[in-house]
């Protein structure tokens, strides 16, 4: 739980900076923009996690196992040969990104995103030397590394991408508005140069994400240079002979693939909507044009609204909704992280107490964080998508609807990815991957069936992601207790977060339809989201769905703790 308050502490920087950023650059890109930088960060994204995702874990897991047995010589070691295994396999998944570019965003039917998913390429090839550094770092429970440079990458992306977007968008109309040339090509209308224009500037904001990368790499080997790990002379002494480096890549990998494959199919449900949402909508625009017309004909901008960008603005406004949508298990998957080294260790030393304490910990905080924060994406959506991009009402007005069922759909995807690193860290690595690739085949069937019906249209995407993730999450915390041989109290994790989060809707809800006769559609939806948080905590004192344990994690939680037990509040 230090651990997690520390990555908790950096990752409410990191998000914040992180929302900040895509709030601003989908403003300056739109619908067409946002189409193109969503779809090649949907590229990179799979591709990192087939190519280095289960490599840091498995370096975590690798030296806390090491650590736990006092071997420091094979720690020492396991840095060194990850180091060269990871910086193959970085060059190898930068080739592979570049190389499937094209055919990637020619069958999406959206060239525009060529240069974008070439700009992201070199990011893998970055992020390799970065994550031994921080799976090596994670097994010693130092989780202070990671936090550092999540936050210097997150600061380097806002303002090269940031800055970067303006100035290409700036050069091109000025190019337009001096000659009725953008970038080479003549533009007959502002609308055409914009169409133009977007293709360079989403690259330009991609380009951040690759600088992030960069710079995070650059810090971790520094610090790694100047302060080391804390481990001495003497334990390096008197630890035994090292395992030999062939001995040490097997394992690495043998613990990578099935985490890596279990990452990437966990993406894949992005992927899925990348390329079924704009070919689904085209389809249905074509075929079903009347239908189409009727839900969208006052709401897609006239430059939109052919065969060809119709499904690329839908997509692009449904990456609004998914910009907020991600936030919540990014916050979660935190818990999962830093458990991990704990879990390996009691499993390892076959403390069963120890081990149902931490999954139960980790799983009971992660649900209370997620609760909440669906059931508020749900009963808010429109008002907090209107809050964050008031300057694009065409957008918010397609989005919220999805949003509205992907509010349920996080809770469930919230709660999955620290049950995954349970499942991993108790050598069920497998697990994980078979239970994505179900649901996987659920959402591509849902997402087929039902995104070219013009009634249903993207919100086909968003029932696909719920039905995806709400089977995943449900067999997931089934099998964490028959894999650890553990029996958890599930009224704690699931049933009182799930009670107070209905009231917290409930609440936020109706405070907003009362604020907005008064007040402003913004300060309305802050408060509305305070009623919430407010209701949302008394509700869960109340049924005692808090523990000693949750509180003593806060400044001066000892304290705290005290008083509510005297009130009886704490579960």
């Amino acid at each position: 739980m230090e651990g997690a308050v520390i990555l908790t502490g950096a990752m409410v920087v990191v998000k914040l900076f992180g929302a900040l950023f895509k709030i601003f650059v989908l403003k300056q890109l739109s619908g067409i923009g946002a189409a193109y930088f969503n779809t090649a960060y949907t590229l990179f994204t799979p591709v990192y996690s087939l190519a280095l995702a289960g490599f840091p874990t498995a370096v975590a897991k690798m030296v806390a196992g090491y650590e736990a047995q006092k071997r420091f010589r094979d720690i020492k070691k396991t840095v060194r040969v990850s180091a060269f295994l990871f910086l193959a396999v970085g060059l190898f998944g930068s080739l592979v990104l570049g190389l499937a570019a094209y055919p990637y965003v020619k069958f999406n039917a959206m060239e525009g995103a060529l240069m974008a998913t070439l700009a992201i390429a070199p990011s893998l090839l970055f992020l390799c030397i970065t994550s031994v550094l921080r799976g090596y770092y994670e097994g010693m429970r130092d989780m202070r590394p990671t936090a550092v440079s999540e936050v210097v990458e997150v600061v380097v992306k806002v303002l090269v991408g940031l800055v970067a977007t303006w100035f290409v968008i700036h050069i091109g109309y000025e190019q337009y508005a001096f000659s009725g040339v953008v970038f080479g090509h003549p533009a007959a209308s502002e609308e055409q140069a914009y169409l133009l224009i977007m293709p360079y500037a989403a690259a330009a904001a991609i380009t951040g994400v690759t600088a992030s990368t960069l710079a995070g790499m650059i810090y971790m080997i520094l610090r790694y240079k100047r302060r080391g790990d804390g481990i001495t002379q003497a334990e390096l002494y008197a630890s035994p002979k090292p395992e030999r480096a062939k001995e040490i890549i097997k394992k690495l990998v043998k613990i990578a693939i099935p985490i890596s494959l279990g990452a990437f199919v966990l993406n894949l449900a992005t992927l899925i909507d990348t390329m079924t949402i704009t070919n689904g909508m085209n389809h249905a625009f074509t075929k079903h044009f009347e239908a189409i017309d009727s839900i969208f004909g006052k709401i897609v901008p006239k430059e939109n609204y052919n065969p060809e960008l119709f499904g690329t603005f839908l997509y692009g406004a449904y990456s609004f909704a998914f910009s907020i949508f991600n936030l919540v298990p990014a916050f979660t998957g935190i818990f999962g992280k830093s458990a991990l080294p704990n879990v390996v260790h009691c499993w390892a030393s076959k403390n069963r107490e120890g081990l149902t304490r931490n999954i139960e910990s980790t799983l009971r905080v992660s649900s209370l964080i997620a609760v909440p924060a669906g059931i508020g994406l749900c009963a808010l959506a429109e008002p907090l998508l209107s809050l964050l991009y008031s300057s694009q009402p065409a957008e918010v007005a397609i989005a919220y609807p999805s949003m509205q069922i992907m509010g349920i759909s996080v809770i469930f995807l919230a709660i999955l990815t620290p049950a995954f690193s349970i499942l991993q860290a108790v050598d069920k690595v497998y697990l994980p991957v078979k239970l994505m690739v179900i649901g996987s085949l659920l959402k591509i069937a849902v997402n087929l069936l039902l995104i070219p019906i013009p009634a249903i249209n993207l919100k086909g995407a968003a029932l696909g992601t719920l039905i995806c993730y709400l089977f995943i999450a449900a067999a997931s915390l089934i099998l964490v207790q028959k894999a650890a041989g553990v029996k958890l109290r599930m009224s704690g994790i699931v049933l009182k977060p799930a009670i107070a989060g209905i009231f917290c809707g409930i609440s936020a809800w109706s405070g907003f339809g009362l604020l907005q006769r008064e007040l402003s559609q913004g300060v309305s939806t802050i408060l509305a989201v305070t009623i919430g948080a407010f209701v949302y905590l008394l509700v869960l004192l109340i049924v005692k769905g808090i523990s000693r344990q949750d509180v003593r994690m806060l400044p001066k939680g000892e304290k705290i703790a005290k008083t509510l037990e005297k009130w009886g509040l704490l579960g």
